[in-house]
This record gives structure tokens, sequence and C-alpha cells, in this order.
């Protein structure tokens, strides 16, 4: 029996809250998550090219290639020299050749910097300021900037000496090196010296000093200048490259180019692959120092790849670098305006796909397009004043240069006033090897995510720093990753869905918490979150967090400053985060996870485990045959949530349905395990009372086999334009526990063993089935048996939407542990209301084995039922009505709009004869109106009414597969059984039902109607609730208690279509109402004292089955206290309902958890 706990406690039973979003149809409640738009066409990028003559400089690609150890050939072969380049900034000249290279020489004996001869020894080449000792035109000698070759520079003497010997020095060496290793003296003098070689003497003495001080040693900032010296060898090894057409040296223009045709090429095949348009457009700056213009009109990269990509090989670098006016030109061309700087630029004029005549034509052409300029630029703008005074008239005053407060204009007003809604443009911006506030304040684009989905560590939202190829390629990838994310994002924001799960005697609320993926990938974020239900100070119960505060806001929602209670202080709050805290945040590198790979049935042997040194987990069942050895273990490692570092991964797949279940192990207060499933195909084992509050929170994890070929899908998380059809399915089902030997205190105790069952849903394709574990050791758990389609007797089986559920029963004679369910769902329901070829049917198998005892079905089964043709995802409500221990009733709904009752006679010495049934009642039609499916079980009681006992059935209809649906008129239904003790018997003696005895049928109409306005009428026969709202729907199971029976509903809304995404959520009501007399009970404010059929629930969205909550006495006051502490938890914060718990001397049994029998 259930024994009460002595101090107060709360008995929770399990809750789902959802809160869901507007969609398209799909073939699942997921449907709801999906927001609905306007028609988008696709964005508009037009990327602007830097084509000033600095695009010209040179950049080193692969320079950590050249190997100083080998000897290369070429045209530098003259040991006794160093060649050097003059270097403005970061644009560092290489030479071809010896040509090419002309009298930038010096000699090596004379060249004293150290720093450089280490570099040169090693990389190749050395950048830094240098200077030389030269002569002077009044006969002295000092430092001063290089001088080529052959050249003496302005001199008096006669015998002057000439760049190329002359002592070279470097900044780098200062203070550190002199004219050699074991000089003392490592300041380059300031002074002019004489510079006659008679005269000059002990050269180290004249021209270096070891006093440091300004006005003994020279000051590096204004003497020589910066200049790049390279090897010999390196310079050959530039030239063996160039020749063998493999060149390692390219001009800025020349990466760009090649990056951008990789840009292009890929974007082109996204687009054709996803099927989602965007819009690519080109522009440059014109060489004759005024503006930009169009090279190439925004058009569809698909179709026009090939030229988008030769018009970029076209461009050509000279002249200034005008930003502001190139942009200026961008904003007239979006705008629709005339040709401004594009009509006379050169060396062509903008294109004449971008305009008629002298105007330009808008790429906008949609209200929902998103509109972008990448400006990428290698300097600051130069000659680029031209269009300020039209610039100032838009913006208003400009600082220094217009560009940026144009792109700010930009950002913030309407470019296409003739299209409705306001149409503005993101300019994000890539500097090429240079950077500036200028340049930051320029950029306007709000990149949240880059191309792999994760958050994006800019320096500032739009700008992107590239100093080589791959930074550049990354900046693109990052920015159009961020604008097709844009368009292919079909989820309105922050939308999270969330459910409560069950636990006895306890006050603590564990929620299971999942978000649609950004871009349509087949991976879900999950979590598993914990909170207490408290007063937190008023006499009303409140969902509290780890501080004790509420948790939810007056809407229903977590609060931002919510923190659940294993998130630790240090990371702040998580509310309804859902990748934040929770469970997500203890996982660690150390995870147990195991598949049942081989015929052992301990799932802690090494064959079982997950882990790449398991050799019977091959290729093969992982589903990558062709892969190399480092991806399988690359695979696994991920498996194991691992990164590839070796760090946690710290995700957890969604429990998008998977409702957890609790089991007290030992009769301890903190001795729990708590099972979960997710979508990634894991089935979780979590201790929810750590010892410490950074102790891994779960014990191991369990995906079974057939679910492993879906983790290389999952591990690429390839996006999709179809968010739903591309989601991934792993263990969303049911999870249900039996206690063996259980002595009746739902402990697990010595001599007790736990087993768990879990089915997948629409997880696991044509394969979906049901897995069984043993807990009589938790260290080592084990897989007892699975429940497939392809197991001898269950060739009916559809999708594993039916709990198992325990009971026990008589088999010719024995007792036997068995489990009852149904068949499953067929997704020919996602579409269709017609007979189903999978799930008609209702199974009892083994508890043990999993071997099918006894089935129902419309053929072939051991009980053979016509009119079972349709599936049966509901659970099996089963009761034991005499109360001997033995089940000996069945009731469940199907997918056909049919009830179903069975008998069982566990005394009958034929187990043939031991169950029969038929149809209690038929409420669907042919009619679309009157398409209605049962996805949840009945509610169950007992009455006695003028001497006379009978059961009440209560179950609502409604499409749980398209919440949106409003072409069904769904009802709530209480239907009258009075054959309670056994069924109804013919002349003969034989049971007989709906289906073989048409007055024994119940039908729609043969239902009396309830409303808010009408009661039950006569004598109680039953009712039906016509659900008010257009599409309103019963989604859940109802609680009977107290004479009431409480559910909840969902009606869909359709708000107005917009271009952003619509979080259309939809309505969840409470509803309560007596039973026998079909009057309100409940109550909309805690003073109200006129009942209502409904409330409204918070948060809005599908919602759960609700739960009752039970506030117990402390034992003192058990005897003579009057309580009103009953309350229900419908997803949100507890509501009263109103019933009275005084204590009365009574007999009573469970065998319902959800309030019902």
């Amino acid at each position: 029996m259930n024994r009460s706990n002595c101090s107060a406690s709360v008995f929770l039973t399990s809750v789902f809250m959802t809160v869901m979003t507007l969609s398209p149809v799909y073939a699942d409640d997921t449907e709801t998550l999906v927001g609905r738009t306007l028609p988008i066409a696709g964005p508009n990028v037009t990327i602007i090219i830097d084509s000033s003559g600095s695009m010209l400089s040179n950049v080193l690609v692969d320079g950590d290639t050249y190997m100083p150890d080998t000897t290369y050939t070429g045209p530098f072969n003259d040991a006794s020299r160093l060649y050097y380049t003059f270097t403005a900034g970061d644009a560092i000249d290489f030479p071809d050749d010896t040509a090419t290279a002309g009298n930038g020489w010096v000699r090596s004996a004379v060249f004293a910097c150290n720093a450089a001869q280490i570099a040169l020894n090693s990389t190749g080449y050395f950048t830094t300021r240098y200077a030389q000792f030269g002569d002077n035109s009044d006969g002295t000698g000092s430092w001063k900037a290089l001088v080529a070759a052959g050249s003496s520079g302005p001199t008096s003497d006669t015998s002057p000496v000439f760049g190329e010997d002359r002592t070279t020095e470097c900044s780098s060496d200062l203070g550190i090196h002199g004219l050699d290793d074991t000089s003392p003296a490592t300041y380059p003098v300031n002074d002019s010296v004489p510079d006659d070689p008679a005269t000059l003497g002990d050269e180290e003495a004249n021209l270096y000093t070891s006093v440091d001080t300004a006005a003994e040693r020279i000051d590096w900032d204004i003497t020589g200048a910066t200049y790049t010296f390279f090897s010999n060898n390196f310079l050959n090894w530039i030239h063996e490259r160039a020749a063998s057409g493999d060149p390692v040296v390219f001009t800025r223009l020349e990466i760009v180019q090649k990056v951008a045709r990789n840009l292009i090429n890929d974007l082109s095949a996204d687009s054709i692959r996803h099927g989602s348009p965007l819009r690519v457009g080109v522009m440059r700056f014109s060489t004759n120092g005024s503006g930009g213009m169009v090279v190439h009109e925004v058009a569809d990269v698909a179709v026009n790849a090939g030229t988008l990509i030769e018009r970029i090989d076209a461009i050509t670098a000279d002249n200034n670098t005008p930003l502001a006016e190139t942009l200026y030109e961008a904003n007239r061309y979006y705008k629709g305006e005339s040709v401004f700087f594009g009509s006379e630029s050169k060396p062509i004029a903008s294109v004449d796909g971008s305009r008629t005549g002298d105007s330009y034509n808008s790429p906008i052409t949609s209200a929902c397009q998103k509109n972008y300029i990448v400006l990428l630029t290698d300097g600051q703008p130069v000659g680029d004043t031209e269009a300020d005074t039209a610039i100032n008239d838009l913006v208003g005053t400009c600082t220094g240069s217009c560009l940026d407060e144009l792109s700010v204009y930009l950002h913030t007003s309407d470019v296409a006033s003739g299209i409705d809604d306001v149409q503005t443009i993101d300019t994000y911006v890539i500097g090429f090897f240079t950077d500036s506030d200028l340049l930051r304040d320029t950029a306007t684009g709000e990149i949240l995510y880059d191309a792999d989905g994760t958050l994006l560590p800019a320096p500032r939202e739009g700008y992107f720093l590239a100093e080589d190829p791959d930074q550049l390629a990354d900046a693109f990838a990052t920015i159009f990753g961020g604008v097709t994310a844009d368009v292919s994002s079909f989820t309105a924001p922050t939308v999270s869905v969330n459910s409560l799960n069950r636990l006895t005697n306890r006050d603590t609320l564990y929620f299971t918490m999942f978000e649609q993926s950004r871009r349509g990938e087949p991976h879900w974020n999950g979590n598993l979150k914990a909170y207490r239900i408290g007063t937190a100070g008023t006499d009303d119960l409140a969902i509290l967090d780890a501080a004790g505060n509420r948790a939810l806001d007056d809407s229903g929602n977590f609060k931002p400053s919510a923190r659940s209670i294993w998130t630790l202080v240090a990371d702040g709050p998580d509310g309804g985060d859902v990748s934040k805290g929770g469970m997500a945040s203890r996982l660690s590198a150390s995870r147990k996870i195991y598949s049942n790979v081989t015929t052992s049935a301990n799932l802690a042997d090494l064959s079982n485990r997950v882990r790449p040194e398991n050799t019977d987990l091959t290729k093969t069942l992982l589903g990558i045959d062709g892969a190399t050895d480092d991806e399988r273990t690359a695979l696994i490692n991920f498996a194991k949530g691992l990164n590839p570092d070796g760090s946690p991964r710290k995700v957890l797949g969604d429990p998008l349905h998977s409702e957890p279940y609790v089991a007290t192990f030992s009769g301890a207060d903190d001795d729990l395990m708590l099972f979960f499933g997710t979508n990634d195909g894991y089935l979780h084992a979590v201790d929810p009372t750590p010892a410490t509050a950074t102790e891994d929170l779960e014990q191991f994890a369990f995906i079974p086999k057939e679910l492993l070929r879906q983790l290389p899908r999952i591990k690429e998380n390839p996006p999709s334009t179809d968010p739903i059809g591309n989601k991934a399915y792993g263990m969303d089902g049911p999870i249900t526990g039996w206690i063996q030997n259980d002595d009746g205190d739902g402990v697990i105790e010595s001599g007790e063993t736990l087993h768990i069952y879990a089915g997948m849903r629409r997880g696991g394709g044509a394969q979906s089935s049901y897995h069984a574990l043993n807990l009589a050791n938790r260290s080592e758990p084990k897989h007892e048996f699975e429940i497939s389609r392809s197991r001898t007797g269950y060739a009916k089986l559809g999708q594993t939407w039916s709990p198992l559920s325990h009971g026990k029963i008589r088999v010719g004679g024995t007792a036997r542990d068995v489990l009852f369910f149904g068949g499953g769902y067929d997704t020919n329901q996602d579409s269709n209301y017609t007979p189903d070829a999978m799930g008609n049917a209702v199974y009892i198998a083994d508890a043990l084995t999993g071997n099918k005892i006894w089935s129902a079905s419309n053929s072939g089964e051991a009980l053979n039922l016509p009119d079972m043709k349709f599936s049966i995802p509901s659970e099996i409500r089963i009761i034991d009505i005499n109360q001997d221990g033995f089940i000996d009733r069945m009731y469940v709904g199907d997918m056909g709009g049919q009830v179903w009752r069975f008998d069982i006679d566990n005394f009958a010495s034929d187990p043939a004869d031991a169950i029969t049934g038929g149809l209690l009642a038929k409420l669907g039609g042919t009619d679309a109106a009157d398409a209605r499916r049962f996805y949840s079980p009945p509610s169950v009681a007992r009455f006695l009414e003028d001497g006379e006992s009978f059961l009440t059935v209560a179950l609502g209809s409604g499409y749980r597969a398209h919440p949106l649906d409003e072409d069904v008129n769904d009802r709530f239904y209480i239907l009258r059984d009075d054959n309670v003790l056994g069924p109804e018997l013919d002349d003969s003696g034989d049971p007989e039902y709906g289906d073989t005895n048409p007055a024994l049928l119940i039908e729609d109409a043969d239902l009396a109607v309830i409303s808010d306005t009408m009661a039950v009428s006569g004598a109680f026969a039953g009712w039906k609730l016509i659900l008010p709202g257009s599409g309103e729907k019963s989604l859940s199971a109802a609680i009977t208690i107290d004479g009431r029976v409480f559910f909840s509903t969902y009606t869909p809304e359709t708000p107005a279509l917009s271009c952003e995404p619509v979080a259309a959520i939809g309505l969840g009501k409470l509803y309560g109402i007596d039973i026998l007399t079909g009057l309100p009970t409940l109550y909309d404010d805690p003073d109200a004292t006129t009942p209502v059929f409904s409330v409204d629930l918070d948060p809005a969205g599908i919602p759960p089955t609700p739960r009752l909550v039970f506030t117990e006495p402390t034992c003192t006051d058990c005897d003579t206290t009057v309580f009103n502490e009953v309350a229900i938890l419908p997803g949100g914060d507890p509501i009263d309902p109103r019933i009275s718990t005084s204590p009365i001397k009574t007999y009573w049994y469970q065998t319902d958890a959800d309030g019902g029998n």
C-alpha cells in the first residue's frame, strides 16, 4: 500500500507542457513548431570588391611549406648577396627573379641584423625597420634609409661607399646585438661621424655605443624604413613553385577572386540542393577615381554562377579607394534610382542587366526579401568625397568619412518605399589585411550564428578581419551562412517546449525541454531540468527555482532569472534557455554509453559498450561501411558525447514526447533513478539527487543497435528547407516500469527488481520497437528483450506509441506477469482516415521475455474482431474490477473513433476462451467533420446511483498528428457502461458486445449534448461535449476524481501572416465537469463564487495531461484537519479545483496513478 510520510510532502504525477508555433502541414504534432510566413523571395546580396591599386600587393600563401634545409633551384644563386624590397604597411613585394629584384640587395658581409639572419635561416624572410650607415653630403656618415646597390646617394666623397657595401642594421637588434655576436656595443650611434675610410678607424667604436640614452642611440621611429629581406634559397623556392604552376605568391585581388570563385560555386550548389533561392550581384570601384559600378546585377546564383565568376575574374586593380561613393551607388541601385557614378565609370559602365537606360532596376521585389551588402576592402577611403553632399542630404551630417553614416542609414531606412513594410539593408564588412574603427562602425549586419549554427565570436557583429585566404573564406562562409540561415529558418524565435515529469512523494518537478533546430537540421537540442513545488512564502502552490523563487512568470513561461536546481550558481540563471544549465551542463567526458551490440545481456560488457576499442561495433553496424578507421573512431567518440579534443560535448537530443519515469530504491529519500529518452537515440538513466553539486547526473545511456545507423546523420547535422521532414527520431516513445516482487510500497528493496520498458514512437523507422532493461544491478544493467515487427507474433506492430502497462492475469490457471499494449501507430493516419495495415491490434506479452501471450485484431490473432481496422497508439486502460490482484478489464480507443472493451476471465479453464471483447462505442464517421481519433487512454470510474453500479469511460478525440486541423468536429465523451462485473451475455450465455449486438453499441447520436448552459437532464446515460473552439481538440488523457472529470484541450490559432515566422502558439484550456450532472466545477479566480466550464491555461500551446498534486498533512493533524490542498498541475503553476479532502474512514485501492482506475 502507499504509506503517508509524516512530514508535509507532495504527490505528483507526470505532466507534459508545450509551447508551440503555427506552421504549414506536416505529418506530426511538431507542425505547431514551425513558424508561418508570407511567401519569401530569395535574399539579395551585393558584394563590393575593392579594386584599388593596393589590391595588387603580394601575399605569400602556404609559407609554412617552405623547407629551409632543402636546396631549391632558381636565379638567386649568388651567396654573397641578400635581397630586399621596400615594404609599405604589410604589403610585401616578393621578387620573382634577380631582374625583378633589381638593385635591392646588400652584401652578406655587411648585413649586421642578427634577428633577420635567424629568420632567414628558418622562414626565409624577415620584415622590420632597417637602416644603413651611409655617406652624407657634408663628408660625414650616419644611419639612414637603404640605397640601391651601385648608388651612393648624396655625398661629396670622391670614393663613396655604395649601398651594397654599407653596414646594414635593424631595429629588432636594438640593445640585443651589435656589429657581431661578442660586441658589448648594441646601440647604433645617434651622431654623424666622419665617413672617410682612412679616418674611420675602428668601425664598432664609431658606429655603435653601449649607452642606452636618447642622446647617444638612434631613434628607430624616425630612422631608416621598413623593408623585407629574403634568403636566396627562399626566393628560389618561390621561383620554383611559380615555374611548376603551383605559385605561393598572389596579389590580394587574385586571392579574392580565387576565394570568390569557390564561394559562388558552393552557394550555387547549396541553393540547388536545398531549393532555397539566393540572389547575388557584384560591384567594384571605378578606375577614373569616381565611385563604382555594378559589374553583375543581383541574380539567382544557381542560374548565374558562371557569369558571376567571369565578371569577378575580369576585375583589375588600379586607382583610389572610393568606399563611401561606391556604397552610395549601391544605395541608388537598391532603390531603383538613376545611375550616378555607374554611367561614366571605367573600365565599364554599370551593366545593362542592372538598369534600364539611366535608371537602375531595383533587385527588391518582395516585402519579405532580406537585403545585404558585403563590402570587402584592404584600405581606408582615398579620393572619396564626391558623394558627400548627396550622402549628407540622406543622413544629416557626416563626421569624417560618410561611409559609416551611410551604412547606418541603409540599415534603418526604407529603401523600397513602393513595397509593403520597411525594406532595409544590412552591411557586412571584411577588412582584408586592414583594420580600423571606421570599418567596424560601418558594419551593421547582425550575425548571430556562423555556418555551423554556433554563436559567432566576432569582434563586432557583421565585421570580419581577414589576413590570409583561409580567414577570408571563413568570413564569406560565416556571412552567407547567416544569410541563408535567415531564409531557411522556419521557427519562431524563443519558442521552447518542456514537460513536467512524474514523481512520487517528492516535491521535485522534472522538466524535459527542447527547442527546434534553427535551419531544419535533424538534431534538436534538449535538456532535463529540475525545479521544486512549494508556496514561496504564500499560501498558493507554485513552481520554484533553486533559490526558492517563483520560476514562472504570469504567462506560464520560465523567468529569465530562474535557475534550475542542477545548474551551478557560477553558471548563472538558465530560465527557459534549453541549452543552458540542467542535466546537459553536468555531462562529463567519462559517460557510460551502452548498446545491445551482441547477444550478451550484460550491457556493461565491453562487447556492448560504445567505445572505439569495441571491435563488435563495426562500421556496418554504424552505417559507415566506406569510412576509414579514423572516421569510425570520430563517430564513436561523438556518440560517447565527446568533442574532437576529448572534452565533453554537453549536448542532449530532444525529448520531444518522452515523459520521464522515476523509481525509488532502497527506501532512502534520495536514492532515485530517472529515465527519459531523446531523439538522438538514447535512453538516459539519471541520478536526480547527486551527492555533490558537480557530480555526474547520468549513470548510463542506452542506444538500441538499430539506432546506431542514425548517428552519422546526427553528427553531420545537415540543414534542410523541410524542418520537420528532416528531423531525427529515436527513443521518443513511452517509458514505463515494473517492480518485480514488489511488496506494494513502490520502493525497490532487496529481493525486488526494476524492469524498464521504453518505446520509440516515430523512431526506428519501419522497425520501431520496444526495449526492456533489467536493473537488478544498476551498475550492470541488462538488456532483457526487444519487441519489434520482425519478432514472432508481432507482424501487425506499428510505431511503438502505446506504453507497456504491467499487470497480472491467469493463463491456464497459472499467474503470469504480463504487459498490455496497443498495436501502435500507422503513418497512414498522418494523411488519411482509412483502415490501417499496421497497429490495428491489442497485445498481451510476457513481462520477462516479451513473448506474445495473446492478441486481438481483425484477422489472424487469438481474438478476431472484423471492425478492428484502425491502429491503436493509445495506452490500454487496465482495471482490476474485483480487487483480487488480477486484471479483468481493458478499455482503449482507436484511430477510427471506436472504443473497445475487453473482459478477462482469470478462472477460465481454456486460455483461448479467457479473453473476450468487442466494441463499446463507435463515435467517428465517414465525413471529414466526423473523422475522430483517440490517441489517449480513457479514464474509468465506478459510480453507484439509485442502488445501481456502473462505470464511466471518459475520453476526448483529437488529431494529434495535425493539431492545426480545423476540419474535424471533436468531442469529449462520458460513456456509461452498465456491465460492471462482466460482459453482457446472450441467450446462450455467450459474451456479446456492440459489434455483435447493435443494441449495446453507443454512437455519437445516442449521447446527450452538454454545454456551459446545458446540463444532463433525466437519468444519466452518458454525454458529449462538442468542443466549442474552431479546431478545438483533446490531445491528452483525462483524470477522474471526486465525481468530476478534468481534461485539457488545444485550440489552434491563425495569426496574420508577416515576413517573420509567427509564433502561432494556440490556446490551451482546462475543463472541469461534474460527471453525473454535466455542470461546470472550475473557478477562474480564487475568490470566484460561480463555477465555469473551463479556464485558459498558461503557458499557451498544447497542454499536457492534467495531473493531481496532493499536499499531505503532518501526522498529528491527520484525523482532525479539513484540507483543501488538492491541486491540478496542468502545465504551469497549479490550479485549485476546490476538492475537499476531509479525512473519513474508508477502504480504497489504487491501480492508476493518473487518478482513474
